[in-house]
């Protein structure tokens, strides 16, 4: 959901990239991302005078958030940019949305140990990286790769007899 607000009056005056509402909230909007504070001028146009966010809705807590409505989840989107940045956006404003189901992966309970028992089995030439392994995050995917290319690095090293 991206919300483009040409009011100036609705202009944010805080810094940064976006927030992310803790899991323990238990709400259907899983952050929100303040691309105008990030990109000056961020659009087609270039009118730095718009404020643009996008709101990230849906999660393990809103399962039917994909079957709403255009018109639910753009009322849904101006009451989160209000909850949480005290902006409200006006009604004439640009609204896209965008459906995306599985977004993020979710790891089952014991997702850990699973990989842990795969990796023990496997050849030490065959190493596992990447989002689907050590975390989706992309501190997590880079980290994972290292990690992954260090132990195959290990197999070719000398010092090892």
């Amino acid at each position: 959901k991206r919300i483009v607000d040409t009011d100036k009056k609705n202009k944010s005056n805080f810094f940064g990239f976006g927030h992310l509402v803790p899991c323990k909230e238990r709400e259907e909007t899983l952050g929100i991302i303040w691309h105008s504070q990030v990109f000056k001028g961020y659009g087609s146009d270039m009118d730095s005078d718009q404020s643009r966010y996008t709101v990230m809705m849906g999660g393990a807590h809103a399962n039917d958030i994909l079957n709403r409505t255009d018109d639910q989840l753009s009322n849904q989107a101006r009451e989160a940019i209000y909850k949480h940045l005290q902006i409200l956006p006006p009604f004439d404003a640009s609204i896209n949305i965008s459906r995306a189901s599985d977004a993020i992966a979710h790891y089952q309970v014991d997702h850990e140990e699973s990989i842990e028992r795969i990796r023990e089995i496997l050849p030490k030439n065959f190493q596992l990286a990447g989002a689907s392994y050590d975390g989706v995050s992309v501190h997590d995917c880079i980290s994972s790769g290292k990690m992954a290319a260090l132990n195959v690095a290990k197999l070719f090293s000398n010092d090892d007899p």
